[in-house]
């Protein structure tokens, strides 16, 4: 990666020899933004290093933790007087190893805020929100966070208002078995069961089942806008998942949501042919930093 796009990204190596990807033109001028969690196919999240999303990514192994030593050496180096936000999903590996480093850090006084993605849908029926996993939602999440540092806000303003964008975020898998023609709604990203099997259902209906389950929950109000993220699993086609983003519009402007929408492929996590869907539900200052669109080395967001 640091061959193909010198211009754009460093490697930083700290002293426990392990080493993360850093925007080369990262100014400490503003919270640095940084991502952590397992490594996966595609460009999760390696790929969110850019500018527009975060400053830097700190990756473990497959289905495996970040090295908490080096999130906390990556924050030293990069938080300066503004601090930094730690973003990480909710799986209790990538907690446990940010939750260290945050104390290594304050331990420094190094201000930092910890950012806990918990947009699983799928789980709702269990668990409180603050309670789930994080999905794929991380990737808008990033967006806004690096919207929001350059704005001028302070750490503590950018992660109080990342905590409410957190609460109305939904996320929701849907795969499908080609052979058997079922649908499967809800399996977790390290192949937990699901929560729903439909059978013999067109893909309108499909699509339309798994938006309806994100929004039941979330409730949209009037004064937001839904930002609609499909990513596309490894299976499936850039066609099929753009016509998925065609019956999702449909559907939008049946319910009377302004709606913007991305397709693409942003975490191949999985050999099977289906979309993970995630809808932010964004207020008015939400929306600035929603708009512009990133335009990345292999995804537009």
């Amino acid at each position: 990666m640091l061959r193909l796009h010198p211009e754009m990204w460093k490697k930083f190596r700290g002293e426990c020899g392990s080493a993360a990807l850093m925007r080369r033109n990262f100014d400490f001028s503003a919270p640095a933004v940084i991502i952590s969690g397992g490594s996966a196919d595609g460009p999760f999240l390696h790929g969110f290093v850019w500018d527009g999303l975060a400053d830097a990514a700190i990756v473990g192994g497959p289905h495996s933790a970040p090295n908490a030593y080096l999130i906390y050496e990556t924050a030293k180096y990069m938080a300066g007087e503004h601090g930094a936000l730690l973003i990480y999903n909710n799986f209790m590996g990538d907690y446990l190893n940010n939750d260290l480093a945050q104390d290594l850090l304050r331990m420094d006084g190094i201000r930092t805020e910890q950012i806990i993605l918990t947009d699983d849908t799928a789980m709702a029926g269990k668990y409180p929100h603050s309670e789930r996993n994080g999905r794929i939602g991380m990737t808008m999440i990033t967006k806004l966070a690096s919207g929001l540092a350059q704005s001028g806000m302070s750490l503590e303003e950018c992660a109080a208002k990342l905590r409410y964008a957190n609460e109305r975020l939904g996320s929701l898998s849907m795969h499908v078995n080609l052979d058997t023609k079922e649908v499967f709604y809800g399996v977790g990203t390290s192949g937990e069961p699901g929560i729903r099997t439909e059978k013999n259902i067109d893909i309108q209906n499909a699509v339309e089942i798994a938006l309806e389950y994100v929004l039941n929950e979330l409730q949209p109000r009037e004064d937001e806008k839904l930002y609609l993220l499909i990513n596309r699993m490894e299976n499936i086609s850039h066609f099929d998942s753009c016509r998925m983003a065609g019956i999702a519009a449909d559907y939008f402007e049946r319910m009377g949501y302004p709606f913007a929408i991305s397709v693409g492929g942003y975490l191949f996590n999985q050999a099977v042919y289906g979309c993970d869907f995630s809808i932010l539900c964004a207020d008015a200052e939400m929306q600035k930093h929603m708009e512009k669109k990133i335009f990345a080395d292999s995804f537009v967001i």
